[in-house]
């Protein structure tokens, strides 16, 4: 009788816990739900191999990466896509609009090289503006980003360079290029702001949920 008694009161306080998790998780996710800030984005890759290029460089199967060797042969190793002279890839400024690249430069001791990047001119095939060039001039890897939208609507090409820097004399330089996509962010939408009320409410509930009862001991 007593371990039937000891059960009989034991097992709903084991539920009453349980279903304060469920409360604190529930008032929890609430919050969340409240508070969260949510953004999207859409990625339109473009292929690498597509693009007029002089000097050895080496694409991957997929077109997503080109790998540049630096030869005494060229004076600059280079990639490029321009729309003036024709190029198959256009990019078009817009709001909200970003092209994204992934690179990689290897510049070995006594070796004095640069990695450029800039945007070009559509129409002219020229350099768009020193504020969209790129230059890194030592060994080093990131994602760079040039932002689009300032120039919605413009018809806007891209060009990658590997070159030597004045009184270079060694050509072991290598620099890789990969996952050029251009990509379009959806704003945060606005977050709604509870009333005062109601977030003290919930806050009091949270509070409410998570507190920590003492178990009473059973009577045999």
């Amino acid at each position: 009788m007593s371990n039937l008694r000891r059960f009989i009161e034991i097992e709903p306080r084991e539920r009453g816990h349980a279903g304060n998790r469920s409360g604190a998780i529930g008032a929890a996710l609430t919050l969340v739900a409240l508070f969260a800030v949510c953004s999207s984005a859409e990625a339109v890759p473009i292929s690498l191999d597509t693009f007029y290029h002089d000097g050895p460089i080496a694409f991957s199967s997929d077109g997503s990466s080109a790998t540049f060797t630096e030869s005494p042969d060229v004076g600059f190793v280079f990639l490029s896509d321009a729309p003036g002279f024709g190029d198959p890839n256009v990019v078009i400024g817009g709001a909200d609009t970003f092209l994204v690249f992934q690179f990689a430069f290897d510049e070995p001791t006594g070796n004095n090289d640069v990695f450029h990047a800039a945007l070009l001119d559509g129409d002219t095939a020229d350099y768009l503006d020193p504020a969209f060039e790129l230059f890194v001039t030592s060994s080093g890897s990131g994602q760079y980003e040039f932002d689009l939208s300032g120039l919605s609507g413009r018809s806007l090409g891209v060009q990658f360079e590997l070159a030597p820097n004045l009184g270079d004399s060694l050509f072991s330089s290598t620099l890789t290029v990969s996952n050029l996509h251009l990509e379009t962010r959806t704003p945060p939408e606005p977050v709604p702001v509870p009333e005062p009320g109601t977030l003290a409410l919930l806050l009091a509930g949270l509070v409410a949920a998570l507190g920590i009862r003492r178990k009473r001991p059973l009577l045999e």
